[in-house]
């Protein structure tokens, strides 16, 4: 039985609101058919959404999808809940199969458990725990800066690429044994590329010696109301600058950047990535959520 609009809102509703849920549903309404439903006794108790992700697919020389949402209705029991996962993942192997997709990737809250079972029961692979800090820039102080930090312009590109190429290591694509290398190192090297095209608002760099250190990228969220978020990205510092505080100053500018333009600033790292949570800490971040990726590749 095919389902309506207003009942998968209803199920949507009851984990996801505002700007998610509207996004979520007006995805829905343009393809009815995209969403993966599970049915007990004809009542929807289970979606599943997923999306193609043409960047991971071109960097990755391979078809990626994207898990972006599943969901179980709140009422079932904890078995139920697993039950519809297995069945709508279940589903999801079929398309995946039809639509010659290698891999598919999903993060979900470190607090869903059961979810997290049933997507390694699947075939998913734990890759990573993403950790989310905030900073409410009400609090920010003045600082000064010992280094000399200056907004990126179009002749730094190429050089800003070269730091994010030879700066990562523990991101989900350097985490995932699947990956090769020079991809892992390749999707950071493109993804400042884009925000220095203009997908983040601004890009600052700290120059070393006469060579482009670091770098970090700003980007702010908004709907149009007074709750603006700054978003960092990306940022990196290359290893043989690495100990002298550069980390330290492109936060605090970009902090300085976002303040007058949000109410606070969020950052995600990977736990496994100390030197950066000490980093935020010391800066005054606070941790706020916790994530956990997972990986899933398809041999057809």
């Amino acid at each position: 039985m095919p389902a309506n609009l207003e009942e998968i809102e209803s199920l949507v509703g009851q984990s996801s609101s505002g700007r998610g849920r509207e996004a979520l549903m007006k995805r829905i309404a343009q393809d009815p058919s995209s969403p993966l439903l599970y049915r007990e006794n004809d009542t929807l108790v289970g979606i599943l959404v997923f999306e193609e992700a043409p960047w991971e697919s071109r960097i990755l020389e391979r078809k990626v999808a994207k898990l972006s949402f599943i969901r179980g209705d709140k009422r079932l029991s904890y078995d139920a809940l697993v039950s519809a996962a297995r069945n709508l993942l279940a589903q999801l192997d079929d398309r995946m199969m039809e639509g010659g997709f290698k891999m598919i990737s999903v993060r979900v809250s470190e607090r869903s458990a059961g979810l997290i079972h049933a997507l390694e029961q699947n075939g998913f692979r734990f890759i990573e725990v993403l950790l989310t800090f905030r900073h409410d820039l009400k609090d920010l102080d003045d600082f000064g800066d010992s280094h000399f930090i200056r907004a990126s312009n179009k002749g730094d590109i190429e050089e800003v690429c070269a730091v994010a190429f030879n700066s990562f290591s523990f991101s989900r694509f350097h985490s995932d044994p699947l990956i090769a290398p020079a991809q892992a190192n390749l999707s950071r090297a493109e993804w400042v590329r884009k925000a220095c095209e203009g997908s983040a608002d601004e890009v600052f760099v700290a120059v070393e010696d006469n060579t482009i250190a670091g770098f970090i990228t700003c980007r702010i969220l908004s709907n149009g109301g007074n709750d603006a978020r700054g978003i960092i990205d990306l940022t990196a510092v290359l290893p043989q600058f690495r100990g002298r505080g550069i980390g330290s100053s492109l936060v605090k500018r970009a902090q300085l950047y976002f303040r007058g333009k949000a109410e606070a600033v969020s950052v995600g790292t990977q736990s496994k990535n100390i030197p950066s949570i000490g980093l935020y800490q010391k800066l005054g971040f606070r941790p706020v959520s916790s994530e956990v990726t997972l990986h899933k590749h398809y041999s057809q």
